[in-house]
């Protein structure tokens, strides 16, 4: 087989960053530009520190902040083809200095965190179609989405994410849909 020396399969991302940043870039792929597939191959919310100096990590701001940009990946489906969380597992403390993984354990069991669920949440919503959405909000509450189209069950999934500290209602409604590839 003959080799080309321009081909490349995918470029390899790694994105550990602050759930401000998560949230903030959930259209980071989506302005990206080029030819080359992005495979997400590491991202996380790293830890941080609250207003009374506690060091936090592997909880549900983070675990949003995270689903934020997963939505953002899943509407950018035409450049980001694979995502994976990393790390993964980790021995409770005084062993890891690294926080944002995904699952602790220690010789009694072990813990799933926020950032698991949605994961998991994640893994078993997926449309095999992203679907052309739009989303207007009252007031420009800080509400992330994606919808996507499964047709082996004819399912249209729709997910959000409220980022702001008060209770939303929202209102969803559609007339017909646009799968994109």
């Amino acid at each position: 087989m003959a080799k080309n020396k321009n081909f490349t399969c995918a470029v390899d991302e790694h994105n550990y960053n602050t759930k401000e940043w998560l949230f903030e870039n959930t259209d980071f792929y989506k302005k990206r530009r080029g030819d080359i597939p992005v495979y997400v191959g590491e991202y996380a919310a790293k830890a941080y520190t609250d207003e009374e100096g506690v060091c936090r990590f592997n909880d549900m701001i983070s675990a949003l902040s995270e689903g934020a940009y997963l939505m953002g990946m899943e509407r950018s489906a035409n450049v980001v083809k694979m995502a994976s969380y990393a790390p993964l597992f980790s021995k409770e403390e005084p062993y890891s200095h690294w926080k944002p993984n995904m699952i602790w354990f220690n010789k009694f069991g072990l813990c799933k965190t926020p950032n698991y669920y949605v994961q998991k949440l994640f893994g078993n919503n997926m449309g095999r179609h992203v679907l052309k959405s739009r989303a207007s909000f009252l007031m420009g509450k800080p509400l992330h989405y994606s919808a996507s189209f499964d047709e082996s069950s004819g399912d249209i999934i729709v997910k959000v994410i409220n980022s702001g500290a008060k209770e939303e209602r929202l209102k969803i409604s559609y007339e017909g849909f646009e799968v994109r590839d």
